[in-house]
């Protein structure tokens, strides 16, 4: 933790007070001279100070409550700041807080004003701290930090008047309600280890809660409760002489005590409790702020110098971070686009051998264009095999001693006009390829155990034929051979075995598909999922 640096400015000197971590500690004091300006003036040209703030603890600071009516936030602070004006005309070190709504009910705003009615018990400092352009963070008063200490030490929402010794020999008195700092005071007492001094405390409040009630902060009927910060022996003395006082409810904390609140772990001097307000005027700022713009730009610009630094660092490192990762998944891809590339040449080297090993093909784009409207033409009139041999198949299997041997196809085209003569030069014509009309088929098949009974024969092939017309798609079926023609014109092209009766008897069938038909029927069977 950086150090942290305050100039507490009281009457009569300036101290120079350092906080680091949970301690802090009286650097030096100077006297409020011209021999003290000059020596404060070269102590900060010399020293390591690069920026502090202004904690004001004097007589001269006065607080007056007002009301003001509920207005519009521009309004409001316009009928505030003149108001301000008009109360402390005198002094640039004033400043106006506006709190809740009155407790009477009606539609109105607190508005506490303080100033710091003697300005030339800061202005001889300021200078000197503007001429040597040292960070001014903000100019503060003790009074307006005792709210931030009561919260710590004091849990309860009634009036609370806090007591504490400054300065050796001084006693402040702040009185707070409703979160508002009302009232300060600070009186000259006596030594804490006199005999008078309890007596002094609890004379003093009473003259506080009598203030208080003339000025109508305080009811005349309604408990006050003193904080007050002092060890146990002047606590036993304090209460001893406020036992028949029922306006004054005292409540004591520990030197100690106060300053493990507000974070400090070094002694607390209960003579000085200055270094409780000084830790946490470190610890947080008030938002009661007496110094004016101009004051405070050094210290705006440092903030500012440190808010961009920081900035940039913080986008430094979010951007190595970034690029971290963007290497790293660039170098994920990179290894997978090498991987990718490996396969490509091994690729390409495998299909440049295996397209070595064939003869490239040599056609004309005439040629190409042929080949490539015949596939299509093929494409769109294939013949369904298949089906072809299905239904061959659902005939053949109600004749298991007839065996098909051979089956030739060859298709049937119509008649097609000659091509128109072409001189050399012309532009070739396309090459019209015809429709398929039909196809004709030519099918041996025998019959096995034959008995050599040729009218058996005859018979077994005629229903045979039958059969193929009746039960399937076939368009015609002509017996082309039998086994002994009986045609008295044709010649006899059965063959008998040289030893009796043949084993086989041999006959050959034409048959006929109309292409046009064979689509429709194929169709059909297809919608039947045969």
């Amino acid at each position: 933790m950086a150090a942290q640096y305050v100039f507490y400015i009281t009457q009569e000197r300036l101290v120079l007070w350092r906080r680091h971590e949970a301690r802090v500690s009286q650097l030096q004091a100077f006297e409020s001279s011209e021999a003290g300006y000059s020596i404060f003036e070269n102590y900060l040209i010399d020293s390591g100070v690069e920026g502090a703030h202004i904690l004001v603890d004097v007589i001269e600071e006065e607080f007056s409550t007002e009301f003001v009516p509920k207005l519009g936030l521009r309004d409001r602070t316009s009928l505030v700041n003149r108001k301000l004006r008009r109360k402390y005309p005198r002094t640039q070190y004033k400043l106006s807080v506006v709190g809740g709504a009155n407790r009477r009910g009606n539609n109105e705003s607190q508005v506490v004003h303080s100033a710091v009615t003697n300005p030339e018990l800061l202005d001889p400092w300021i200078r000197i701290i503007q001429r040597c352009k040292l960070p001014l963070k903000g100019i503060y008063s003790v009074p307006h930090f005792a709210g931030m200490l009561i919260a710590r030490l004091h849990q309860g929402n009634s009036p609370v008047l806090l007591l504490s010794k400054h300065q050796q020999s001084k006693l402040r008195q702040v009185f707070l309600r409703d979160g508002l700092v009302k009232s300060a005071r600070l009186a000259r007492v006596p030594d804490s280890e006199h005999s008078s001094y309890a007596e002094f405390v609890v004379t003093e409040s009473m003259r506080s809660r009598r203030y208080l009630e003339r000025t109508r902060m305080l009811e005349g009927m309604e408990p006050l409760e003193v904080c007050l910060i002092a060890n146990t022996k002047v606590a036993d003395d304090v209460r001893r002489f406020a036992a028949d006082n029922s306006a004054l409810n005292f409540y004591f904390v520990e030197p100690e005590t106060a300053a493990r609140k507000v974070g400090l772990r070094s002694s607390c001097d209960e003579h000085s409790l200055e270094s409780i307000y000084v830790a946490l005027s470190c610890k947080k700022r008030s938002t009661s702020n007496y110094a004016v713009s101009g004051e405070t730009r050094y210290a705006k610009m440092s903030y500012m110098r440190k808010t961009a630094i920081s900035t940039a660092v913080a986008i430094t490192i979010v951007c190595s971070v970034m690029a971290g990762l963007n290497f790293g998944k660039a170098w994920t891809l990179r290894k997978h686009t090498e991987a990718i590339e490996s396969q490509v040449v091994q690729m390409s080297e495998i299909f440049r051998k295996e397209n070595a090993q064939f003869e490239p093909i040599k056609a004309t784009s005439h040629e190409m264009k042929i080949a490539v409207d015949t596939g299509d033409y093929i494409l769109r009139n294939r013949l369904p095999v298949p089906w072809v041999m299905q239904q061959m198949g659902m005939v053949l299997a109600d004749y298991p001693d007839i065996e098909l041997e051979e089956i030739s196809w060859q298709i049937e085209t119509p008649p097609q006009p000659e091509p128109d003569r072409r001189q050399r030069g012309d532009q070739p014509l396309p090459v019209v390829i015809p429709e398929i009309v039909a196809v004709n088929a030519n099918i041996a098949a025998n019959i096995r155990n034959y008995d050599g009974n040729l009218r058996d024969a005859f018979h077994r092939i005629d229903t045979f034929a039958a059969d193929f017309l009746e039960k399937t798609a076939f368009n015609r079926l002509i017996a082309v051979d039998h086994p002994v023609n009986a045609s008295p014109q044709a010649a006899i092209s059965g063959e008998i075995a040289a030893d009796g009766a043949p084993e086989v008897a041999k006959f050959r069938l034409q048959i006929a598909f109309v292409v046009n038909e064979l689509r429709a029927s194929s169709a059909e069977v297809q919608g039947h999922d045969i």
